[in-house]
């Protein structure tokens, strides 16, 4: 029996005691004395509250999943078993590396895979971009956007292609590309309020930070499958539950895959580094993504009916030299822009 949603109509204005209590488990992971957190939990409760929210079903007690943890050789293993790049992929990136190739090259490669050039034209048509006229053509499109910048676009139409490939029930995939774009619209607008520039990169990145969970479904169904379950009975963040399960997570996968599929070395850092943030003064888009998805995942904005929060790094927050108040900036871009972008998508 799936959970009931509460429609905003029926909320209380201000939170009971339950729905206190609730928010309080959800942040338990977090450092409640802290400002920002204390900012982000306050943000959160006022989505959830304003929006109507649906608490998680908790199954009845048993035995949680067991799978056997990865050593050394399961990890080359697993990284053996990731999907390949797609040919049409393989044959922009050889374009790419030529000295003198021009728009027209690019376009004519990507116009072989009809999924990819769809794929490209929502995004580029999608409020994202706003241009005043539509784009019909790649050709028109890598004029506009540019060619690096459409290569890792391209990357999560590959991704999205990769989808029907994964067995089903496994990941949500409607839902999956809510929180993705959510998170590359959060990581750009929290860079852009840090005084930074160039901030279409992190829309990407945020798009792709948990490509590691669409690689370990198709690459590990049967470690995703005993994942969900243990969630299923003690909800933790996704990441904390995969390590204490295999001693592994789907942002290293991630982060494997994207180096693999040669993407720019920030890129991979953005998702292998997006839970646990090592030298973020070195890798400031890490840290952009990890504070959005923090966030986003505090405003509901998930796979899984409003999860827990991960561990907030401060020294990540700090190195973006944000005030407490950005968040609420943020969530009110990602409020503007995130269905009229996810609509476009699914056109």
């Amino acid at each position: 029996m799936e959970p009931a949603t509460l429609a905003p109509a029926e909320m209380p204005l201000h939170p009971t005691e339950n729905d206190t209590a609730f928010f309080d488990h959800r942040f338990r992971f977090t450092e409640r004395n802290n400002p920002v957190v204390e900012a982000l939990y306050s943000l959160a409760a006022e989505w959830l509250l304003r929006d109507g929210y649906a608490r998680p079903q908790i199954l009845p007690d048993g035995p949680p999943a067991t799978v056997a943890k990865l050593d050394p050789l399961d990890v080359v293993q697993l990284e053996v078993r990731l999907p390949p790049l797609p040919a049409v992929m393989l044959e922009l990136q050889d374009v790419l590396q030529r000295r003198n190739f021009s728009a027209d090259d690019v376009s004519k490669v990507i116009a072989k895979d009809p999924g990819l050039t769809a794929w490209l034209l929502k995004l580029v048509n999608s409020p994202y971009y706003g241009f005043a006229a539509k784009v019909s053509t790649i050709s028109r499109a890598v004029a506009l956007v540019g060619t690096r910048q459409i290569q890792t676009l391209a990357t999560g139409g590959a991704l999205n292609s990769l989808a029907v490939l994964l067995p089903k029930g496994l990941i949500n995939m409607e839902l999956f590309w809510r929180h993705s774009v959510a998170v590359g619209i959060a990581a750009q607008e929290l860079w852009r309020l840090s005084g930074r520039s160039e901030g279409e990169q992190l829309f990407v990145s945020g798009i792709l930070h948990d490509c590691g969970q669409l690689a370990m479904a198709y690459a590990a169904p049967t470690i995703m499958t005993a994942i969900n379950k243990n969630y299923n009975k003690n909800p933790e963040p996704a990441y904390m539950a995969e390590q204490a399960l295999i001693d592994f997570d789907h942002a290293r996968l991630g982060g494997m895959l994207l180096h693999r599929w040669n993407m720019p070395l920030p890129l991979v850092i953005a998702v292998l580094r997006h839970h646990q943030v090592e030298e973020p003064s070195r890798y400031p888009e890490a840290a952009a993504v990890h504070i959005a998805d923090a966030m986003v995942t505090a405003l509901g904005i998930t796979t899984r009916p409003v999860p827990p929060i991960p561990p907030i790094s401060m020294e990540a927050w700090n190195v973006l030299g944000l005030a407490p108040s950005s968040l609420q900036e943020a969530a009110a871009t990602l409020r503007t822009k995130l269905d009229s972008i996810c609509t476009a998508l699914r056109a």
